[in-house]
């Protein structure tokens, strides 16, 4: 019997079975409840003072913005973020990274407006004013779609058939989608308007699916303001490598002054930068790779992130391979208008942007079992490491797997579901041990794409091996099982990229037991499928998986994908971050 057909269970003392979810609300529905709870959004409120508001930024010093800005940053969407941590659970590792997404947004603003003053230089003419204010207004509501824990959400609703059919399929990356509708509805589609911006033109730039770029471009939408809010150099990325590497203590290598002053357009007329500019760039690429695997994919962070997805579960239900189990019940109840309990079952998207970070982790519960998770996060009583995969771990009883078949199989282990797969394979062997306590979370890997794409020399034409990370995305020539051969690349997936298994304390070592076993049961399969395909020769090109699709259904890992996937990775940011 393979992993595959081994029967599945549920969390201890529930019975298997599966329940259907109630047909989905569309996002819109949901949005416009969420807003009709808060009326005191729509009231006009007293408006700040004529004149520009200077805010006192520890990265970026003063940061200038209009009245009207000043007017959308007071709106309710936009004040909420101060609720939610940039990083997430960063704080359970690093105790100062507790700054918000507010603080964030704001130094976004700053850095986009420095990169239109440049590009103005550059091209020698001003920016019309409608695409200026789209960019600024895009910058300033780019993460106003995040809802509690940020990322961490972002990936339980990517992943969990709870969710299923309640965002777009095209909706790789939900906050994305969530921001777009909220921004053309009040109050940010009017304050919006109010600073010179058109909300739809906003609502594209933020989402940036291949239609919204073609319909911007058409409508004579400069092309390298694209890049300004996403791209390899975007406005999001100078602000939060710099920021979160502040407060979390960790040495920043971002030298923004002198990415500023470098950049350009690319022959195809994208944001790119200039040889003079290549050591900055190769130090934020850097940075951005340290980022990853001190910071964000810190053991004590991923194993909070798991311990949340587990109060979610209890909550509403485990997810068994796609399905949704019926174990889960119950719901917290949060702090309404005027002090008003509210109990909130988070089977709607929505219901994350409903609570606060720290007011999720302190919101009374029917669940006696999601109390505990709680006070665990809060008292730091975590879920702990049992096994950790990585090339120098691998458990092969046999010879050491060569370097080539451990990245294929480590490309599998990021395929969607398959993380999901391993985690139920050990549970199997472990009857007494409740499926919210055992998780198995993979190290995300940062897209890094090659620089040749964007750096240029003084002619104005691309370079070659202008830093280090040239040629990153480089594979073998086998479509679809390919390997990297960038050395950078192939160190950080072979021993920075870990697979980490966590459990309970008192029972690693039974759950590391299995950990081992399950990982070298599925390589062997995986290796076996692998095999026949590498007798069989690489796919033609016109089967290589193509296009765009959820970020945790259909996406592929950044350094694992296949070359057709570089093309949308260089508009995109990491899954992870």
């Amino acid at each position: 019997m393979t992993l595959d057909e081994t029967p599945l269970r549920e969390p201890v003392n529930e019975p298997l079975r599966f329940a259907t979810p109630p047909a989905p609300i569309p996002l819109a529905e949901q949005l416009d409840d969420w807003l009709e709870e808060h009326p005191d959004w729509l009231e006009p409120g007293s408006p700040p003072a004529p004149g520009e508001k200077f805010v006192r930024d520890p990265i970026h010093g003063s940061i200038v913005l209009s009245t009207a800005e000043a007017r959308l940053i007071d709106s309710g969407p936009l004040q909420r973020l101060r609720g939610i941590f940039q990083v997430g659970l960063a704080w359970l590792a690093y105790p100062s990274a507790r700054h918000s997404r507010f603080e964030h947004t704001l130094g976004v603003r700053h850095v986009a407006g420095s990169i239109l003053d440049r590009l103005e230089a550059v091209r020698g003419r001003a920016y019309r004013p409608e695409h200026r204010a789209a960019v600024l207004g895009a910058a300033l509501t780019h993460d106003v779609g995040h809802g509690a824990f940020s990322h961490a959400s972002e990936g339980i609703i990517a992943e969990h058939p709870a969710y299923a059919g309640q965002l777009d399929a095209a909706d790789d990356h939900p906050h994305e989608a969530v921001g777009a509708l909220l921004i053309e509805r009040e109050p940010l589609r009017s304050r919006l308007r109010d600073t010179g911006a058109d909300p739809a033109t906003v609502a594209a730039l933020i989402r940036q699916r291949d239609q919204d770029r073609a319909a911007l471009l058409a409508a004579g939408f400069p092309r390298e303001l694209l890049g300004v809010i996403s791209g390899p150099l975007d406005a999001d990325k100078l602000d939060y490598f710099a920021r979160d590497s502040y407060f979390s203590g960790l040495p920043s290598l971002v030298d923004l002054d002198r990415i500023l002053q470098t950049m350009t357009f690319t022959p195809e007329g994208d944001l790119g930068i200039t040889l003079a500019g290549a050591s900055a760039l190769e130090s934020l690429l850097y940075s951005r790779i340290s980022m990853h695997a001190h910071l964000y994919g810190h053991q004590k962070v991923l194993a909070g992130e798991s311990m949340i997805r587990g109060i979610i579960e209890e909550l509403v239900g485990p997810a068994v391979d796609g399905h949704l189990g019926s174990a889960g019940r119950g719901t917290l109840t949060l702090r309404g208008k005027e002090g008003a309990p509210v109990p909130v079952a988070f089977r709607l998207i929505a219901d994350y942007l409903r609570v606060e970070d720290r007011a999720f982790l302190a919101a009374p519960t029917d669940q006696p079992r999601v109390a505990d998770i709680q006070g665990r996060i809060l008292r730091r009583d975590m879920l702990k490491r049992a096994f950790s995969l990585s090339y120098d771990q691998m458990p092969a009883p046999g010879e050491r797997v060569g370097e080539d078949a451990y990245l294929r199989f480590l490309a599998r282990l990021h395929e969607p579901g398959e993380l999901e797969r391993l985690r139920w394979a050990i549970l199997r062997d472990l009857p007494e041990l409740r499926t919210s306590d055992l998780w198995v979370r993979a190290t995300d890997i940062p897209d890094v794409l090659n620089t040749d794409r964007y750096v240029v020399d003084r002619g104005g034409q691309h370079t070659q091996n202008a830093t280090m990370f040239a040629g990153w995305d480089r594979r073998d020539a086998l479509a679809g099982l390919g390997v990297p051969l960038h050395p950078t690349l192939r160190n950080y997936l072979l021993f920075k990229a870990q697979v980490h298994v966590f459990c309970p304390p008192a029972r690693r070592a039974a759950v590391a037991e299995r950990a081992r076993a399950a990982i070298w049961q599925r390589y062997s399969e995986t290796a076996a499928r692998d095999s026949g395909r590498l007798l069989a020769g690489p796919r033609p090109e016109g089967l290589t998986p193509k296009g765009k699709g959820r970020r945790a259904r259909v996406r592929p890992a950044p350094g694992l994908a296949d070359a057709s996937a570089v093309a949308l990775a260089e508009r995109r940011d990491s899954p992870g971050r």
